[in-house]
């Protein structure tokens, strides 16, 4: 967003944000129906798991999927490493040593990612977890605290009852997701141990 020339084209209804995440959104729904239409509920974790083995189509779906994964991983590793980078490593470092410094923390988080996906069998169950965890606090219910705190001493009248209202609703409604979606992952653990 600070590189852009129009960065107001970032958020907004029809900002490039709001799209992406409407596309992504409707993706993930349509895949996951059809995955259920077609595996019932003896779909697996990930769709990919209850392709044939032996029929190429699957095959070069899961290779499709594996490339997908292998292109995108430095893309998602990058806002990891800009602020690890511009907050610590550049604070504590000598400029000298800064890029030696950032190429090991690289490559002990990519050993780090491989270990633990190597070495946990359950991976789907810890994601599902964390995902209950994280993502309904920081996407639902963080940003309503922050509204309200931001515009606490601003908004008055109607504009201040129906902002309340508003992220009130939107914190409930994360609250609940995490309640209840950690209390899924916790059972689906426990049972499966």
């Amino acid at each position: 967003q600070n590189q852009m020339t129009n960065p107001e084209e970032m958020l907004g209804a029809k900002g490039v944000i709001t799209i992406s995440l409407l596309f992504c959104g409707v993706f993930y729904l349509a895949m996951g129906f059809c995955g259920y239409l077609k595996f019932g509920s003896d779909i697996l974790s990930s769709i990919s798991l209850n392709l044939p083995s032996g029929d190429p189509l699957a095959q070069a779906c899961q290779v499709m999927f594996a490339l997908a994964v292998y292109f995108s991983y430095a893309l998602q590793f990058y806002v990891v490493i800009e602020i690890i980078t511009n907050n610590i490593i550049k604070t504590y470092v000598c400029d000298t040593w800064c890029i030696y410094v950032e190429f090991g923390v690289r490559v002990i988080l990519n050993i780090l990612i491989f270990v633990l996906a190597a070495t946990v069998p359950w991976m789907d169950l810890l994601v599902s977890l964390i995902s209950c965890l994280t993502v309904s606090t920081l996407s639902l219910m963080a940003p309503s605290l922050i509204d309200t705190a931001l515009h606490w001493n601003t908004d008055s009248g109607a504009k201040f009852g129906f902002r309340l209202l508003k992220n009130v609703l939107i914190f409930s409604a994360g609250f609940l997701a995490f309640v209840v979606g950690t209390s899924i992952s916790v059972k689906d653990i426990v049972k499966n141990f």
